[in-house]
């Protein structure tokens, strides 16, 4: 499907640098744009910011576009095989991030109107299910790549190239697990550092 490119709203964005263009557009000019960006029905931007701009510098007036129902998709309406193109995992992240505003208001709902069950999962746990079974991957995997995502922000001199790591090769578990291992060892160091009234003797396996 395509999309007038001025027609797509771009709201405020947790990625406030969009670097270097020139390489992406370079490409897209090659080879063509090989995934649309995502918007919802009334043309707000999900996901696909830098491919947007890339398109832009090039002169495109329209850019091929993946429509999510966001609201539909919260009612669990969305049909199973609406779309069977692969997200990547930012993309993935975005739709989530989307999606959390109305679950959680639907959480609250639900526990207002003394709805069965509600408390067994969070909010947040409910969207990580729907968007696990609308992008064709685990609730879990979701979770994964938020963590990633959330550290990439956090630090992106240190963790945003994990990011593209992630979209360029579909695989969660590495840049998840280089992230949890720097967690563990960041926890690691701060305890021995506020331990400071620790006293021997101490077990010692020589």
């Amino acid at each position: 499907m395509m999309a007038n490119i001025d027609a797509i709203l771009v709201g405020p964005r947790f990625r406030k640098n969009l670097g270097n263009l020139d390489d992406l557009a370079a490409s897209i000019d090659e080879i063509g744009l090989l995934h649309p960006v995502v918007i919802t029905s009334d043309m707000q931007l999900i996901a696909g910011q830098r491919r947007l701009e890339a398109c832009r510098t090039l002169g495109w007036t329209e850019i091929p576009v993946t429509v999510i129902a966001i609201n539909e998709i919260v009612r669990g309406e969305y049909a199973e095989n609406a779309i069977r193109k692969d997200f990547l995992p930012s993309e993935i992240d975005a739709i989530r991030r989307a999606m959390e505003p109305a679950e959680k208001e639907a959480a609250v709902e639900r526990m207002s109107d003394g709805g069965k069950g509600w408390k067994l999962s969070t909010p947040s746990e409910k969207t990580r299910d729907k968007i696990g079974e609308f992008a064709g991957v685990s609730g879990r995997t979701v979770e994964k790549i938020a963590r990633v995502v959330e550290a990439a922000e956090a630090e992106p001199d240190k963790y945003g190239y994990l990011v593209e790591e992630m979209d360029r090769t579909g695989k969660i578990d590495g840049p998840y697990q280089k992230v949890r291992r720097d967690e563990r060892h960041a926890e690691i160091r701060q305890n021995v550092k506020t331990k400071t009234d620790i006293v021997g003797p101490f077990p010692l396996i020589y």
